[in-house]
């Protein structure tokens, strides 16, 4: 099948070969907007447009993303990256972030360490004042407690920092600096899940628990894709639908105060000609990804589907912008 992109931004038709003379299909694209700080979403400078998609990993400070893969998502990822930001001095703060069904908020601390209380028991120590704080797993709960056979790393979190296994190690060690509001670390061996706005890798706990499993008679592992293998945002913020229409909020990660956003249509529009059968497809908003130090937000929309192979029939895939779609016949 051939593939035509019409449009000025980056996209890919993967392709699988199923039994027979079917064949399965993913379109994959991605457009890049500039957000205003009045929360419009309007085209980015030339040098900022995108130019391809994820070929290979991208890893940023606040994570690491994954390359675009043939398999779809369970529903529409959210990813933030940036920062929180107070106009002044503090010791706490919350960042929020709403997007459809989606509603995250995390507290941010300032620096702790665990201290002695009056009873001799370890307590944490009070926060320091702070103005910015990175939204990175490296400031939530997680880590890696020393043992005598060396580093045994939170399966959930092995980057992060709180995670202990005796109480004399955690003495003057640091806390967590950002936190679920609804299961905060009081005691040096508790140990929550960790919380974050990133992408969330496979590899990790939160998601391997999700997508494994183990029967409980035969002991046979089991695997279960459409549970979020492919996700890439923290389990809290994938897994859902998002539409055009919806309205993403951030509190807590501007100066300027508050974000602001509704999603736009879809811009696109995919075309699949087998002979001369035409028809048009919709595509699903597969991930938002707002990148608050840049001022850009990219929507990722894919689209799969399946079709069947006849000798010497033409078949084409092209994708149109959204105003440029033909009636359907």
């Amino acid at each position: 099948m051939d593939f035509v992109n019409r449009t000025g931004s980056p996209a890919a038709l993967l392709r699988s070969a199923g039994s027979g003379a079917t064949i399965y299909a993913s379109l994959i694209t991605r457009a890049r907007y500039a957000v205003t700080e009045a929360g419009e979403l309007v085209s980015p400078t030339p040098e900022l447009h995108l130019t391809d998609l994820r070929r290979d990993q991208v890893k940023t400070e606040y994570g690491t993303f994954e390359p675009d893969l043939f398999l779809p998502r369970t529903g529409t990822d959210v990813i933030v990256l940036g920062r929180a930001v107070s106009p002044k001095p503090t010791t706490q703060m919350s960042v929020l972030v709403k997007a459809g069904p989606y509603q995250v908020e995390l507290l941010l601390l300032g620096e702790r360490v665990w201290t002695r209380g009056a009873a001799g028991e370890l307590v944490p120590g009070p926060p320091a004042q702070f103005t910015e704080l990175p939204i990175t797993y490296e400031n939530a709960f997680g880590g890696a407690a020393k043992t005598e056979y060396g580093d045994l790393p939170d399966a959930n979190n092995p980057v992060g920092r709180g995670f202990y296994l005796t109480e004399a190690e955690a003495a003057g060690k640091p806390l967590p600096r950002i936190e679920d509001p609804a299961a905060r670390v009081v005691q040096w061996n508790d140990r929550p899940a960790p919380v974050g706005l990133g992408p969330y890798p496979l590899a990790w706990g939160l998601r391997l628990l999700q997508v494994f499993t183990v029967d409980p008679e035969s002991k046979e592992p089991a695997i279960h894709p459409e549970r979020g293998l492919y996700d890439q945002a923290h389990p809290r913020l994938s897994g859902r639908r998002l539409d055009a229409g919806e309205v993403v909020t951030i509190e807590g990660m501007r100066p300027a105060g508050p974000l602001r956003m509704t999603l736009p249509a879809c811009p696109f529009a995919l075309g699949v000609a087998l002979g001369d059968a035409e028809s048009w497809l919709g595509l699903s908003l597969e991930e938002v990804l707002v990148d608050l130090d840049t001022s850009l937000v990219d929507l990722t929309y894919r689209k799969s589907f399946k079709y069947e192979t006849v000798r010497h029939e033409k078949r084409t895939t092209v994708l149109l912008p959204a105003s440029q779609r033909r009636p359907q016949a």
